[in-house]
Parts: structure tokens; sequence; C-alpha cells
């Protein structure tokens, strides 16, 4: 039993700190997660406390933006005159979706009101498809300037072994070997798994 608790409620914060880098980034993605989902969570209750209208398409909306941002950057437009121009894109839909299909539906059935929303999210995800495309986008985030976790570039196989270093600043024992630097085989994330299971298993 003791076993198991340390584990649970000890080991991960003993790992966290033998990779700092990895606590560090750990942390940021999960700040920027929630801060995500909490502004998300901040436009159902806004829409739905003016309009009485559960908003489906509110998450596709941010994901349109966000698109919309990385497509105007890609086709030549800095970064910060993208972000407004994205703004502006997105209050022009936002008029537009509530003219044209939430205002004729007032003083409708909720469910009409809910499914109007519902294929308003295909809609957006079709137009999102035809005007930027399919392909993975990358966001801009260093164009604007925003704090992201990095860490050290790898270095050659040789130079990596002869001085006894290797991806970032892991310890030793959450390293991956020195010829697998740029691939993603293992990390050190998997490793922290793996070595929390043998825990269990002893």
């Amino acid at each position: 039993m003791t076993h198991l608790l340390y584990g649970i409620f000890v080991d991960p914060f003993v790992q966290m700190g033998a990779a700092p880098d990895l606590l560090a980034q750990t942390l940021w993605e999960g700040v920027v997660s929630g801060v995500l989902y909490a502004l998300i969570a901040l436009g159902f209750v806004l829409i739905f406390k003016a309009s009485g209208v559960f908003n489906f398409a509110q998450g596709i909306m941010v994901v349109f933006s966000a698109l919309t941002l990385v497509g105007l950057n890609e086709h030549g437009v800095p970064a910060y005159l993208a972000l407004a121009l994205t703004i502006v894109v997105m209050l022009v839909l936002a008029i537009a979706v509530e003219r044209a299909i939430l205002r004729p539906l007032v003083n409708q059935p909720d469910i009409i009101l809910f499914m109007a929303t519902f294929g308003l999210t295909y809609f957006l995800i079709g137009l999102g498809e035809l005007i930027f495309g399919g392909d993975p986008k990358i966001m801009i985030s260093d164009q604007l300037r925003l704090p992201t976790v990095t860490r050290r570039p790898c270095r050659s196989a040789s130079r990596s072994s002869r001085s006894g270093s290797s991806c970032g600043s892991l310890p030793a024992s959450l390293r991956s070997r020195p010829a697998s630097c740029g691939a993603p085989a293992r990390t050190s994330r998997s490793r922290l798994k793996s070595s929390r299971s043998r825990r269990f298993r002893s």
C-alpha cells in the first residue's frame, strides 16, 4: 500500500524534479490548454446568457479564427496585421450568423436553434477546408512573440557520445540514445511512464 501511494502522490514529482525542462513544458501546456478551454466556456456562457441559445458552433468558430490567422500569415500578411484582420473577419462572421441564422429563428423551440448551430458547425468545417485546405497548420507563436518552451538543439551523435550529453537537459536516466535525438521514438514522457509502471510491478 505504501508503494502504491508513493507511486501516485510522490513519484511523479520526483520524476519531474529530475527533468526540469519536462516539468516546465508540462506546466506551460497545462496553462495554455486551461486558458483556451476557459475562453471557449466563457463564450458559451456569454452567448447563452445574452440570447438564450446554446451555440454548438462556438468551438469550430475558434478553430476557424485560428485557421484565418495562420492562412493570412502564410499568404504574406505580417503576424500582427493578420491578427487584426482575423478579429475583423470573426466579427463579420458573428454578425452574419446572428442576422442570417439566429435572428429568423427567434421564438422558435430550443431544439431548432440548437440544430441550426449544429448545422453551422458542419458548414464552417467545409468552408475552412475549402479556403485553407485540409493540411495541418502550425500556429505562428514566434511571430506573435508568444512565450514557448524550447529545448537546446540536439548535437550530432558523435559529439554527444564524446561529451556524454544528449538532447536538451534531461538527466542520463531519461535521455534517448544519442542516435535518436531527432526522432520521436522514445521521448522523456514515455520513459517516465515506463519507469512508473516498473515501480508498480515491483
